[in-house]
């Protein structure tokens, strides 16, 4: 539900910052044959992560280029309620990695103007170091058994995932350098699936989880810099 709350809130957000927009701006012109545009998705912040993307649009063209770099660090307070848990109280979880991104815009229409609607496929590859610290499950060795228990434990486990997306969105430059973009997609995510850290945490269970494995709608907000 808080998922779903958070894409809607975008989406209106999204909606009421383009009618202002209108209202006091026109449609930039591409200043070079290849311009470049540098955005950040703050949304992200809530996830532990900053994500900064470098796009290169194509002039006269129909579609742009994007390259993508997450970095996430720190110790993770919000969006994951451990309901699931045993005990919550004190744990201390941090996550630790990157994520690439690589993606093609498709404008709906051919112009020389930066401001278009767009299709978006594209991929983002991520690796992290997830380190649990608190309560939680863990394996131990006796006689050449594996068991599991459960008590204080602080461990590192590495995960990996692959997000595969198609977005539909709107791109909006006004004033030659500002930029405005959001999108709203559907993508299949596919993660290191690992007992410990399903059984000790719910990082699993939501689309923007660490280790969430299927289908899961995005939605976003980008703001940045027409830098050429």
């Amino acid at each position: 539900m808080k998922r779903f709350t958070l894409f809607i809130l975008c989406f209106f957000i999204s909606i009421h910052l383009f009618a202002q927009l209108r209202k006091v701006s026109y449609d930039e012109i591409a200043k070079s044959n290849y311009p470049i545009s540098v955005s950040f998705q703050p949304i992200f912040l809530l996830n532990n992560a900053l994500k900064v993307d470098l796009e290169m649009q194509q002039k006269e063209k129909t579609g742009a280029f994007i390259g993508g770099l997450e970095v996430y660090t720190g110790k993770i307070t919000i969006l994951y309620p451990q309901e699931s848990n045993l005990d919550e109280t004190n744990n201390e979880d941090r996550i630790n990695g990157i994520g690439l991104n690589l993606a093609y815009k498709l404008k709906f229409q051919k112009s020389e103007k930066l401001t278009s609607f767009y299709f978006s496929p594209g991929v983002t590859l991520r690796n992290f170091k997830l380190t649990l610290k608190g309560e939680g499950f863990y394996t131990f060795e006796q006689d050449g058994v594996e068991y599991y228990t459960y008590g204080p434990v602080e461990k590192d486990y590495p995960i990996n995932s692959a997000l595969f997306y198609g977005n539909l969105g709107y791109h909006k430059v006004w004033k030659t350098t500002m930029l405005l973009d959001a999108y709203l997609g559907f993508g299949y995510k596919t993660s290191t699936k690992n007992n410990e850290v399903e059984f000790s945490r719910n990082y699993n269970e939501y689309a923007y989880g660490f280790n969430f494995n299927g289908y899961a709608v995005q939605a976003g907000l980008k703001f940045g810099f027409q830098i050429k």
